[in-house]
């Protein structure tokens, strides 16, 4: 049950503290949904103080994979390129989409060791991979990462169109004809 407007709060987890009094390791701020609490946690007493015996309990549910892809030819992100990430026994667990602006694309992940690759398809028909930052070590065709925090990972991949697929678009059907006022739009 939770009171108040807002069901989830920000918290921060403290490193442990050592005998010297300094903090050993980093700390981590989180947002997460609260599960139980008997008390409002944002709110403040009638004094303005927040009551020092509150006991909460927090879900956390995913921690986010996110990154960036280029196509190493353009420079350009490409619109429409499908990922996969999952493990080594399940390999498609959660799919992505990368963006337009910036290349951007998150996917949903938990503490482990997983294995991004191009999905099946246009995606792995037309692009291959041919580069990486801020990831493990790789085979040929997928990149090992690590979620080893709670602040989630943020990598950098470069892809590159396959020989003798430089013509071709991820976002156009290559059963429809060529032109038309639809196609001249959307290739504008």
């Amino acid at each position: 049950m939770t009171y108040g407007l807002f069901p989830e709060t920000y918290f921060t987890i403290l490193a442990p503290i050592e005998q010297s009094g300094a903090r050993s390791g980093r700390s981590a701020s989180l947002r997460a949904p609260i599960e139980h609490s008997r008390a409002a946690l944002f709110n403040r007493g009638e004094d303005g103080n927040a009551p020092s015996d509150v006991l909460a309990y927090f879900s956390l549910e995913h921690i986010l994979l996110e990154g960036h892809c280029f196509d190493e030819v353009s420079g350009s992100p490409p619109r429409g390129l499908q990922f996969v990430l999952g493990t080594a026994v399940n390999p498609s667990q959660f799919d992505t989409i990368v963006m337009a602006n910036l290349g951007y694309f998150q996917l949903k992940a938990n503490p482990g060791a997983w294995v991004l690759q191009l999905r099946e398809g246009k995606s792995k028909e037309i692009y291959e991979l041919s580069g990486h930052s801020n990831t493990e070590q790789s085979k040929n065709d997928s990149i090992r990462v690590l979620i080893d925090s709670f602040s989630g990972r943020t990598i950098r991949v470069r892809v590159s169109k396959q020989k003798g697929m430089e013509q071709r678009s991820l976002l156009s059907n290559d059963n429809e004809e060529e032109g038309g006022i639809w196609n001249t739009i959307s290739n504008t």
